[in-house]
């Protein structure tokens, strides 16, 4: 439970810091852009993929940084109960609860978003699938040496299919290894053969560079950074600048960009929905393209791109700097104990405390079989003097648990006095919590106890041994995974009556807010 709190935490800051860092590379790639007008589309949309590739790997690494949680792995059973007082907030006065509900709040809903933006985009992939599955014609024979010649001529090794349907409504293209053209089926009869090589050689061009590749991975990327506006904007100009590059490989081959702009003209009076993962020969702005190929690129920049990506990079700035992580959230909290009740000569108490984004505190206070105490303070496994300090941590661990509170130190004797034997220090009798109170009379309920030890019963102090653990609704944890309000536990404990004394085992959770045992034996203990 606390390690997904670690990792809810560490995405929603995640998130929160890349309002700031996807707007600052949208602006490094505007400019970017600006200085590579007069280069080829082709450089272009290379540029525009590596400032696309880096908004998700800038985040990543971020969420890397901020999961630095200490490690919740404990060896062994303990041997004392964690008794977690449901209800009870794990902050110090200068944490904000709220916040910490924000970051799951948006860690969910970001998730909720990535997850339907997925769907959106398997739902092209099965388009395509169902593209492949409706009847189709083969090409002329003499246009499957314009085909071949054309393949030729871009270099491309790989065998290309070409299926003409009723159901296509434009030329696309999809697949890799074994890539596919689709055309309509009235393409031959309403189109010049000049503008039909022309289309074809676009979508070659497409097969040629690989282009399904790098849309299904801009796809991705999408669905991660769909919340960002200035992921948006770069990968439209990136779609923008691959349907350029084609153009211009198409004309390089066919030497007619006139026909190629007539062919895309005719094509937006027809346009129709194109799925998602295929690249159509009507894909991005048809005007921006016909543009393109008959005057080259814009000269004149337009200067209200770069103005709001700066007011984007501003406004999510300021936000993430209005969220710091919660460094004093307590995650997790272990007590270990050689016995119950006061502390005797022989025995120990031991604390460890894992906090978020900060260090792991741990106190063992111990007597030996002469009395004497020992205590042991670390931070981060590293040993640190018991001072005034230690002892005020060690007591506000107490509105949490019940541990026995440290002693305090003996007083030193006067220089050349005989020394004096330190007053063991006596801390509170260990009280077991109200929920395990429950718990124990639902089992000298069972009539099993009864049978074996007689009525009444009671609880034989000082037997308990193993672990107890409750949390309630304002500690953290994953919906649907754990209850709201409840807990775990793993134990033996002795029962006393008129008949003799027994040992109950037991193990179990709670479900539905109700003690649900996994295991209970009960075993009759004979008198020494």
């Amino acid at each position: 439970m606390n390690a997904q709190f670690g990792f809810v935490s560490a995405v929603a800051h995640a998130l929160l810091h890349s309002l700031w860092q996807v707007a600052l590379l949208a602006l490094l790639a505007e400019v970017s852009f600006s200085q590579l007008r007069h280069r080829s589309a082709m450089a272009r949309h290379a540029v525009g993929m590596g400032w696309l590739v880096m908004m998700l790997l800038v985040p990543l690494l971020t969420f890397t940084q901020f999961w630095q949680s200490p490690s919740l792995a404990t060896d062994g059973v303990p041997i004392m109960p964690i008794p977690f007082t449901p209800g009870v907030e794990h902050f110090t006065p200068a944490s904000q609860p709220w916040l910490d509900w924000v970051l799951v709040a948006t860690t969910e809903l970001w998730l909720l978003g990535a997850a339907l933006m997925l769907v959106l985009q398997l739902g092209g992939w099965r388009m395509i699938k169902h593209m492949e599955q409706q009847p189709y014609v083969d090409l002329p024979p003499e246009w499957r040496n314009r085909i071949e010649r054309l393949r030729g001529a871009l270099g491309i090794s790989r065998a290309v299919a070409i299926r003409m349907a009723s159901k296509i409504s434009s030329p696309c293209t999809a697949h890799v290894l074994r890539p596919i053209i689709w055309l309509p089926l009235t393409l031959l009869t309403h189109l010049p053969p000049d503008q039909i090589e022309a289309l074809l050689a676009h979508e070659l061009a497409h097969i040629r560079r690989l282009d399904w590749c790098w849309n299904a991975l801009q796809c991705v990327i999408e669905s991660v950074l769909f919340f960002h506006p200035a992921m948006w904007w770069l990968s439209r100009r990136i779609r923008e600048e691959r349907e350029h590059a084609c153009d211009d490989l198409a004309v390089a081959v066919c030497g007619n960009p006139i026909a190629l702009a007539e062919a895309l003209a005719g094509l937006q009076r027809q346009r129709l929905v194109t799925p998602r993962f295929a690249l159509a020969a009507q894909g991005g702005s048809l005007m921006k393209r016909i543009s393109h190929l008959l005057s080259g690129p814009p000269a004149r920049q337009n200067w209200r791109i770069p103005v709001v990506l700066l007011l984007l990079l501003c406004s999510g700035t300021l936000l993430a700097m209005q969220v710091e992580p919660p460094r004093h959230l307590l995650l997790n909290l272990r007590i270990d104990a050689s016995s119950n009740g006061a502390l005797t000569p022989g025995n120990f108490r031991e604390y460890t405390a894992d906090y978020v984004f900060d260090k792991q505190r741990y106190y063992r206070i111990s007597m030996d079989q002469q009395g004497q105490v020992r205590e042991v303070y670390k931070e981060d496994g590293r040993v640190k003097p018991v001072d005034n300090a230690v002892h005020m941590w060690a007591k506000e661990l107490q509105s949490m648990a019940t541990p026995p509170e440290p002693p305090e130190l003996p007083a030193l004797a006067e220089v050349g006095a005989p020394p004096i034997p330190p007053t063991p220090p006596v801390p509170p009798e260990f009280q077991y919590s109200d929920e395990l109170k429950d718990l124990f009379k639902s089992m000298q309920a069972d009539g099993r106890l009864a049978a074996m030890v007689g009525a009444p019963i009671s609880v034989e102090r000082g037997s308990f041994h193993g672990s107890f653990h409750t949390w309630g609704a304002r500690d953290f944890h994953l919906w649907g995974i754990d209850d709201p309000v409840g807990g775990k536990a793993g134990f033996s404990i002795n029962f006393v009556g008129p008949k003799g004394r027994a040992k109950v085992a037991y193990a179990g959770k709670t479900q539905a807010g109700v003690w649900q045992a996994s295991k209970l034996e009960i075993s009759p203990l004979v008198a020494n």
